[in-house]
């Protein structure tokens, strides 16, 4: 790489000499133009490769050089790619296109497929084995829910009806917290026969006989036990519980069962105002 300052001051010695020797001609010469006070610049156009100026004769004596006019032209032929990229063969390297200089795509956009086209593919998807097997699958999930709730709803009537699945039933409630009872029936239940006499003063014998008309268990229910007066205007109200009549939870199919029990009637009702009585079955 050459010395470029050096070269340049042995420039500038030369273009002195020059100077000073054509000085004599400049002054005598009235009609001569008046020489440019500034040199011309030593720069190089960024646009073409940088080469070492040729020594031009000046008319003027030029001073010493001005740094910056050293510091470009070093820059200019030491480095030559920073102020403009050139090929080997000297022609411009092709900018880079940038993404926002790339041209608009002409591709036009995708268009919704006709409806008949989208109808089929429905049904094509409805159709596929996978979607056919989880519906399958949804339907029986739910037939399976519905028959548990059924099972549960009718727990003590599938107990009464079928003895052999009370186990069963027992061990689907345990964890749901629910009970087996004796199912309730109350228009299988038969009032066969009672009776209301008077023993002495307000004590009375009142007896009864039910009886189950159905061919399954039917829980047993409780009376009630209304005391009227001669117009048929009920004077005192009495509930009977199954377990105070001493019947069993559940009446056995087709069976009876007879309870007799004294009632005491006192105040404020007048036990001699008693006339007749109404027998009532219900459950509670």
């Amino acid at each position: 790489m050459p010395d470029i300052p050096a070269a340049l001051a042995a420039e500038t010695d030369d273009r002195q000499a020059t100077a000073w020797t054509q000085s004599t001609d400049l002054i005598r010469d009235d009609s001569a133009e008046t020489p440019s006070a500034t040199a011309p610049s030593a720069e190089p156009a960024l646009d073409e490769p940088a080469e070492a100026p040729d020594p031009e004769p000046s008319d003027l004596p030029l001073l010493d050089p001005d740094p910056l006019d050293l510091h470009l032209a070093y820059t200019s032929l030491t480095e030559p790619a920073l102020l403009d990229p050139l090929e080997d063969d000297g022609t411009a390297l092709p900018e880079r296109p940038r993404p926002d200089d790339e041209p608009a795509s002409n591709v036009a956009p995708l268009e919704a497929p006709p409806s008949f086209v989208a109808a089929a593919r429905r049904r094509a998807f409805w159709a596929s084995r996978p979607v056919r097997a989880l519906l399958w699958l949804v339907a029986l999930l739910g037939v399976l829910a519905l028959a548990g709730q059924w099972v549960i709803g009718q727990r003590d009537w599938l107990a009464a009806r079928l003895p052999q699945s009370a186990p069963a039933l027992r061990a689907l409630c345990a964890p749901l917290g629910c009970q087996i009872r004796p199912y309730r029936q109350l228009d299988a239940i038969v009032i066969d026969a009672s009776a209301f006499n008077r023993v002495a003063g307000p004590e009375f014998r009142f007896s009864v006989s039910l009886r189950n008309s159905a061919d399954w268990p039917v829980a047993s229910p409780a009376l009630e036990l209304i005391l009227t007066d001669r117009d048929n205007q009920p004077l005192v109200r009495r509930v009977l519980a199954a377990a105070e009549l001493g019947a069993p939870p559940a009446l056995a199919p087709r069976g009876d069962f007879s309870a007799s029990q004294g009632v005491t009637v006192g105040a404020p009702v007048d036990a001699a105002a008693v006339a007749g009585y109404r027998l009532t079955a219900f459950y509670p």
